[in-house]
């Protein structure tokens, strides 16, 4: 069996040695033959290639060898080339093949072709996969200079050119040494090629090293980052000269393909622009570079693609990251794990990085899956052979662990500090100064989040870390970098247990004001917020509450400005919600210090219906707005991202001109929604008492850190419930929402018997009996607008001292509203013709009573459509939508469930909605279906 595989691998020898003689190399000949037998060339065919060459050697006369040697280094050159099979196994069967040539043909006896073969073999080691990646490149740059020790610019030009670019690739793609020079070496190598390889005299030659010269000045670390950038375009665009799309398309396109990249990373123009002209550069190189056509290269370029889709600042952001997934998964259809292991590693990296940002889909699922990507990069990126791409990898995978939802979160603190401490194994500061300052940032702020050790002594390393990091990122050099670290020093100082407090208190302002310094209103409106905030905190805590109050103020108004432009994701959406829920929070607290009541509830206010605005915007903008204003409030979006950059990058001639007339663009975006959604930042107190009638009062709700704060609001007056001084009645409001909603979902009938006595419970908490106290006795109107979990419960029904219940108080009736701004909203309502009803009644027919309630609102209208018991379905719902949008008065007598997770999923139960025992949403209404 061995013998008869051996006489196989030797027939298949001899047919491809014969096909390269008879055809002269021709690959049209040759590739079919290898195709057909694909399965052979492997390490085995290696080796009967060097037995059968050094054995035809030995036989055959030295006179008569030339013609073996000749279809020897053309079959190796075709080997090379040959793009189906095992790409490691096709380059050491050419480097086999080469190296086999080095017998007859010494340097002594034939000084040019031996040149030839130590060119050839530097190609084909730069190239091989087998072996220790770095001692490969060293040998390769060995075998490039023994070639330029024959092929002299004198006696060979254009050998000497050829190998001299080649010289170039191998210093471009080295590992060991100063990667600086090495870069440097390149350049030189690319720029001697060009003195013989002119455009007149050898225009494809001088084109192949013109796009090789971009890309070593794109990767230029020496010079002016944004000059080399701009020489690497001119050296793309200088090569497409020649590589045109109809003479050379297969060039054309990979010098786009190039280029592109070069405008991803250009610092020049206008980033926005530049970005979208690489999106379309890439799509016309995908026009050449097909899957069927070119796999690898259609692989590249669909990577590059997705780099372009993540760095998009037009359109919408979610929409990008998914359009760049898509393409590095498409790229990974060719890019797999055996063929291209690098090229694989690369892109998984793009890909893990992409779903650390991703906005759809689940935020844990996401950062799980970035995290599984990066442990599976690694496998590939190993330090001895890509040491920079490892500690990337090693910097995302520590990012991937920071933004873990999942597991134990002080050992994903943990695992992102070993990975960060790894990544500076190779991101020295001498070596690689920026990397080393950025993980050195990220790394700080792991520790400042630390849960393990000692706390006092991780915020003394985090500090020490920060400023290690500002010794590189000067505000001069990295003004963006700078303040994001001084932020992070000033949180450092402010959570500092060693040392004198006073001291650190003033250290952490001093730090937070240096960080404002570049962190403006108009370059960084989210940092500007977020280091306000944080500002703020620290004269609160301190007892300087004017401080506070005018810090927290212009935080606000920047982040109401800014409106949706801060939403990115779930996951962040929901802990940016609980971020500026807290400086709402706060700046209420420091109005109330201050006396300001008035202020206070006008913040609460503000803060209802901000959160409420962003959801409505985020969901249905494209149902509440007329098309044409969709468009409109998309192109303002993207004019805003566009000039936002251009500010924060330092690319804008004017920059108090842009930023002003971005300060138009986002008022006018506000504006156009509020035309069509009136509810929003506006809100004023004082117009909102006039819409008040003198006969009504409401009691308004909110907790805060201190704890429930209660505010009696007329049309001239505001009183605030002098009520709670620590949070320990707020807990008893806790306790008692808990065992209510207990009995509640679990025991129906404890839960009513137990009812009376809960109702009072509440009523004690709440201090009804000492709110009534301060409300008017001409008022016989009640308006209850509760806070959080209160809406869920019937306080019209708290019992009284007396027997009595609160709505027996108030003869014109008591009622809801879920903030001040939707009350001035509907009072403000004109309805003449105030006379139509539409009801939905006992569909589950369980319900006692509700048969004469709805019955007797309907005897008041003179228009009506109620839906009765089993005709209650989502169906007739949908079919009876018209009369729902057109009918003045809406009751539904139903059963109702609050979704505390996914309060969207709320629902009114309707006919059908329970099959089997089991919940039906879609035969519900749920309070996601009112804005569809």
């Amino acid at each position: 069996m061995k013998e008869q595989r051996q006489e196989a691998y030797l027939q298949f020898l001899m047919e491809a040695l014969q096909a390269t003689a008879e055809s002269n190399g021709n690959a049209k000949i040759v590739y079919p033959l290898l195709k057909a037998n694909i399965d052979k060339l492997n390490h085995i065919f290696a080796e009967m290639l060097r037995y059968w060459v050094n054995y035809k050697f030995e036989q055959v006369e030295a006179n008569k060898t030339e013609y073996i040697v000749v279809f020897i280094g053309e079959f190796s050159n075709l080997i090379q080339q040959f793009p189906l099979g095992d790409k490691a196994s096709n380059m050491e069967i050419a480097i086999t093949g080469y190296e086999s040539l080095l017998n007859p043909y010494t340097r002594q006896a034939f000084p040019r072709k031996w040149g030839l073969i130590q060119n050839n073999l530097g190609i084909a080691y730069c190239r091989r996969i087998v072996g220790d990646r770095r001692e490969n490149i060293e040998k390769a740059i060995d075998f490039h200079n023994a070639a330029l020790q024959v092929q002299t610019r004198q006696a060979f030009p254009q050998d000497w050119a050829r190998t001299q670019n080649n010289l170039g690739l191998a210093y471009a793609d080295r590992i060991l040494g100063d990667q600086r020079e090495n870069i440097e070496k390149a350049i030189g190598s690319y720029n001697a090629a060009l003195q013989v390889y002119t455009h007149q005299a050898f225009p494809q030659d001088w084109a192949m090293i013109q796009d090789n010269l971009g890309i070593a000045y794109a990767d230029r670390i020496l010079g002016d980052r944004r000059e080399n950038i701009e020489k690497a375009i001119d050296s793309y665009n200088a090569a497409l000269q020649v590589y045109t799309h109809q003479v050379f398309p297969q060039d054309w396109a990979k010098t786009q393909n190039n280029l592109g990249s070069a405008y991803i990373n250009r610092i020049k123009g206008d980033k926005a622009e530049n970005v979208e002209k690489a999106i379309q550069i890439f799509n016309s190189a995908l026009l050449v570079r097909t899957h069927e056509a070119s796999p690898k290269d259609w692989a590249m370029t669909q990577n590059n693609l997705g780099v372009g889709y993540c760095e998009r600042i037009v359109g919408d952001r979610g929409e990008n990251i998914e359009k760049a997934i898509q393409s590095y998964n498409t790229a990974l259809q060719v890019y797999t794990h055996k063929a291209f292991p690098q090229d694989w590693a690369k892109t998984q990296n793009n890909l893990g990085s992409a779903y650390i940002n991703r906005i759809k889909g689940d935020k844990a699922e996401n950062v799980e899956k970035a995290i599984q990507i990066f442990n599976s990069v690694l496998l590939v990126r190993i330090r001895e052979a890509s040491p920079k791409d490892w500690a990337m990898t090693q910097n995302n995978l520590g990012i991937g662990y920071c933004e873990r939802i999942v597991g134990n979160r002080g050992e994903n603190i943990e695992k992102a500090i070993q990975s960060y401490d790894t990544a500076l194994q190779v991101y020295t500061r001498k070596a690689f100064p920026q990397d080393w300052a950025k993980t050195q940032n990220n790394l700080g702020s792991t520790y400042i989040n630390r849960i393990k050790g000692d706390k006092a002594e991780n915020v003394e390393k985090a500090i020490q870390i920060f400023n290690s990091a500002l010794l590189v990122r000067t505000r001069k050099a990295f003004p963006k970098d700078w303040a994001a670290t001084q932020n992070n020093l000033a949180t450092a100082y402010s959570e500092r247990i060693k040392g004198e407090k006073a001291g650190n208190i003033e250290k952490a302002i001093q730090a937070f004001h240096a960080a404002l310094q570049v962190r403006t209103h108009e370059a960084f409106p989210q940092n500007y917020a977020e280091t306000l905030f944080n500002l703020g905190m620290i004269y609160q805590d301190g007892s300087r509450f004017t401080s506070a109050y005018n810090t927290y103020k212009s935080a606000i108004s920047t982040v109401e400005l800014l409106g949706g432009e801060v939403i990115y994701g779930e996951e962040t959406k929901r802990k940016q919600v609980e971020e500026w829920n807290k400086l709402y929070q706060r700046i209420v607290e420091v109005c109330l210090e201050l006396g300001e009541d008035n202020q206070a509830v006008e913040y609460i206010e503000r803060s209802k219906t901000r959160n409420l605005v962003e959801l409505i915007l985020e969901r249905d903008s494209k149902t509440i707005f007329p098309s044409e204003v969709v468009t409109q409030l998309e192109q303002l979006r993207d004019e805003i991202a566009k000039g936002q950059y251009k500010i924060q990058n330092g690319t804008t001639d004017n920059t108090t001109a842009l930023a002003q007339y971005i300060q138009e663009l986002r008022q006018q975006k506000n504006n156009l929604q509020e035309r069509y959604l009136p509810v929003g930042s506006s809100f004023n107190f004082e117009k909102f008492q006039t819409t008040l009638k003198e006969n009504t009062a409401v009691i308004e709700w909110y907790i805060t850190n201190e704890g429930l704060e209660t505010f009696i609001i007329t049309c001239d007056t505001v009183k605030r419930l002098n009520s709670y001084t620590s949070t320990h009645e707020l807990q008893d409001l806790e306790n008692w929402i808990n065992e209510y909603l207990n009995a509640y979902n679990n025991n129906k009938i404890e839960w009513i018997s137990g009812l009376d006595s809960r109702l009072t419970q509440l009523a004690t908490i709440l201090q009804i009996e000492d709110i009534l106290k301060l409300i008017p006795e001409n008022c016989s109107r009640l308006v209850l607008i509760p806070y959080r979990f209160l809406h869920l419960f019937p306080l019209h029904a708290l019992p009284l001292a007396g027997g009595s219940f609160l709505c027996d108080c108030f003869s014109d009736g008591v009622s809801y509203a879920p903030s001040c701004q939707l009350l001035q909203q509907i009072n403000l309502r004109q309805r003449p013709n105030f006379k139509s009803l539409f009801a939905v009644q006992n569909p589950t027919e369980d319900l006692l009573y509700t048969d004469l309630e709805v019955e007797t609102i309907s005897s008041l209208f003179s228009e009506k459509e109620v839906l009765q018991k089993k005709q209650a379905t989502q169906t007739a719902l949908s079919q009876a939508s018209s009369q729902l949008q057109e009918a003045n008065y809406l009751h539904f007598s139903c059963h109702v469930t609050f979704n505390f997770i996914s309060p969207e999923n709320s629902f009114l139960l309707l006919a059908g909605g329970y099959e089997d025992s089991k919940l039906d949403l879609s035969k519900c209404l749920t309070l996601g279906n009112l804005f569809e």
